[in-house]
Parts: C-alpha cells; sequence; structure tokens
C-alpha cells in the first residue's frame, strides 16, 4: 500500500474518531446542527479521499472505504440536513438553539437515526485502524 494511501487512510479514521460519526450524542445533549455539520464534514472528506485516491487504483481499498463512507452518508444527510436547516430557519428572537432544536418535532427521531448510522461508520473505522495500524 502506498504512503498517500494510508496517509489518506489516517486521515479519514482521525476524521470518523473524533466526531460524532461514532460518538454517542446523549440524549438532551449537544445540537443536532453540530452533528449534522460534522456529518457535512466527514462527507466531504471522503469525497476528497475518493478524488485523490479513487482514480489511482479502482481495487484501493481506502477508496472503497471512502466511497461506503460517502454512500452511508449521503442518504442521511440528504434526508436531515435540510429538514433540519428549515426548523431552524424558524428561531424566534431570544429563544435559544438547543431549545429550538429540542421544541422539532423530528428531533427524536433523527436522533434515533444516529445510532444506526453510527454502526456503520464504526465498522469503516474499524477498518481504517487495520489499514493504518493506529488505535486512535
Amino acid at each position: 500500500m502506498s504512503e498517500a494511501t494510508i496517509a489518506a487512510a489516517f486521515a479519514l479514521q482521525v476524521e470518523l474518531s473524533t466526531r460524532i460519526a461514532t460518538r454517542p450524542l446523549p440524549e438532551g445533549q449537544g445540537l443536532l446542527s453540530e452533528a449534522i455539520g460534522s456529518l457535512k464534514a466527514l462527507f466531504d472528506a471522503a469525497r476528497a479521499a475518493i478524488r485523490e485516491l479513487g482514480s489511482a487504483d479502482r481495487d484501493d481499498e481506502v477508496a472503497l472505504l471512502a466511497g461506503k463512507l460517502a454512500e452511508t452518508l449521503r442518504p442521511f444527510l440528504t434526508e436531515w440536513q435540510p429538514r433540519l436547516d428549515g426548523h431552524l430557519s424558524t428561531r424566534p428572537p431570544g429563544v435559544g438553539v438547543l431549545t429550538h432544536e429540542q421544541a422539532w418535532e423530528h428531533a427524536d427521531a433523527l436522533r434515533a437515526e444516529l445510532p444506526g448510522l453510527q454502526a456503520t461508520l464504526s465498522e469503516v473505522l474499524d477498518r481504517l485502524r487495520e489499514v493504518t495500524g493506529s488505535d486512535l
């Protein structure tokens, strides 16, 4: 495996291991908008890795893992990001973001979907750990 491939794997591993992607979001804590933003940043990192590695070797495991990340995140973000953004745009003056998010009728549904997403992303993280030999 080339140094560039291992470096890309490590970069994705850092993104996955330090974001909400593989960390629980305890009920009543954290902002859903921050979680969505973090997942979007991870999606962008996966796309960057695909661009960097995808054309080099069609059988490259890291490129395939980056593709799996993007394909896992895309439908989740496509569904939830615009819905949450629409709700956030209705926040009245004087109401905090957390209070407004918690009042959203779909907040519990979004929180309920996160663990399933995180399980799939954790599988990718485990594979990246094997590739890099690093356990962040």
